[in-house]
């Protein structure tokens, strides 16, 4: 297996050092960058679990259509789903902002180009310290991962069981990174964050037990993970398990006075954050609030997806689909599939999952 991490880092240095003539540095982040990426033999074939995520450095900027033309022909050569390029010059890791992301770059990511002491530019970062609001991040990220893992029809393809899994398994490690952070605890790596995690929360033991089966899963990934006959349930208890964790940490971050997602919405629209969002796109006409009605969307969705009682389930229906109206600028009543195909089809982080389908090789 590792014979095929290296080949494909071997290609895509070859590549990106063909292509960018003011290359400076390279470098492999997320999960391979900390050599626990998700990798996998099935049918005699290795295969690359999700995507690689890099980091290149060069000494000058690049537009967003020349990034996109390399990260699609990369993800042609290398027949993976995708493949995540961020580009920053000397300037912008001098002023790199504090989180997550920017701190495992930093202290967790691998070099495959370049100088690596180019980093000691970006400022020192505690990971104790790490700022609440990337705990904040993934509660509202991966609730599209539910709603892409919701079992579709009562017989699932052994594809589709494997993608559901995996994705039920993202929003697992996003909201127990949460809890991580909301304790100053936060870790680059998913074996100590899962160590962390029992060690911290032994009263939850719902919750650890989700932990357990997602970073195990995550470090060795195996194609029938889960039978068929459980996979229902289990969407349905990991989403709860999702929204509990969102509703206790959302409502914490922004002092609402009830623990409820409907309190937490109001908050967070009226944000200093996102207020400022707001009057930015008014004032230039640059779309910046699409993200937050398709988070709340998403949120809501989930909540009427799992809920047993019917007016609930209607409530947070409504809210879901007036999130929905807020984006398209009409006034209409999706059904439930078509609801879900909107927000899977609008967030620009399952856009591409969307478009691709289900597939270990592309």
């Amino acid at each position: 297996m590792k014979d095929k991490i290296n080949s494909d880092i071997n290609e895509i240095v070859r590549y990106l050092t063909s292509e960018i003539d003011s290359l400076e540095a390279i470098f492999l982040v997320g999960g391979f960058g900390r050599d626990e990426g998700s990798i996998m033999v099935h049918e005699g074939n290795v295969h690359v679990i999700n995507d690689y995520d890099l980091v290149i450095v060069t000494s000058k900027s690049y537009k967003e259509n020349a990034i996109n033309a390399l990260r699609n022909e990369l993800e042609n050569k290398l027949s993976i789903r995708q493949v995540d390029i961020t580009i920053y010059n000397k300037r912008q890791l001098r002023n790199m902002a504090f989180t997550m992301y920017s701190y495992d770059l930093k202290y967790a990511s691998k070099k495959i180009f370049g100088n690596e002491k180019i980093l000691d530019l970006m400022p020192h970062m505690d990971k104790t310290r790490m700022p609440m609001f990337e705990a904040i991040r993934p509660l509202l990220l991966f609730p599209v991962s539910l709603l892409q893992a919701r079992p579709k029809s009562s017989y699932l393809s052994d594809i589709d069981l494997f993608w559901s899994y995996q994705q039920i398994s993202k929003s697992i490690l996003g909201w127990s990174t949460a809890m991580l952070i909301d304790r100053g605890l936060y870790d680059p790596l998913y074996s100590k964050r899962l160590e962390l995690f029992l060690n911290t929360f032994p009263d939850k033991k719902h919750l650890c037990k989700f932990v357990k089966k997602a970073t195990s899963f995550k470090l060795q990934p195996v194609f029938e993970p889960i039978s068929r006959n459980k996979i229902d349930k289990f969407w349905v208890q990991a989403t709860k398990a999702h929204l509990e964790v969102a509703e206790m940490l959302l409502c914490k971050f922004y002092t609402t006075r009830n623990k409820s997602l409907e309190d937490f919405s109001r908050a967070y629209k009226n944000s200093l954050r996102n207020i400022i969002k707001y009057i930015f796109s008014f004032m230039t006409n640059i779309d910046k609030t699409t993200m937050i009605h398709i988070e709340l969307g998403q949120l809501f969705l989930c909540k009427s997806l799992v809920s047993e009682d019917h007016a609930e389930f209607k409530i947070f229906y409504d809210l879901a689909n007036a999130e929905a109206n807020h984006i398209t600028k009409q006034q209409s009543a999706l059904d439930e599939e078509k609801l879900i195909n909107f927000f899977l089809s609008t967030n620009p982080n399952s856009k591409n999952w969307h478009k691709k389908g289900n597939k270990l090789s592309y």
